[in-house]
């Protein structure tokens, strides 16, 4: 699960579409075992949907706290466990910290 404070969200979605164009079966991330290329997609989708679901609550002036709630909410089927093979049992543990690290990053800022 993706920690924001030292990246930079939107160029993160370029770099892991750079890289899925690459020819390669596995790779290694950070923490734990490697990974099958389809990570990439899947870590990808996880960014840019919450990068575009931040952008739009911010639009909508909706109240961090408010954002929190219901984009952590609307990403769940999708990225919590045990729907996330990726990272098991991290979604909650992260989502608000991201939602708020993107919002103050992109959100803010535009």
């Amino acid at each position: 699960m993706p920690f924001f404070n030292d990246g930079y969200p939107e160029e993160w979605i370029q770099t892991l579409a750079a890289l899925e164009k690459l020819d390669f079966d596995q790779m290694v991330v950070r923490h734990g075992a490697p990974q099958p290329k389809s990570h990439l997609t899947y870590f990808r989708g996880y960014i840019t949907e919450l990068v575009g679901s931040v952008k739009r609550a911010a639009a909508d002036k909706m109240p961090l706290a408010d954002m929190k709630t219901k984009i952590a909410a609307d990403l769940a089927p999708k990225y919590d466990a045990p729907m996330s093979k990726y990272w098991p049992g991290k979604y909650r543990e992260r989502i608000d910290a991201n939602v708020e690290q993107v919002y103050n990053k992109i959100a803010r800022t535009s």
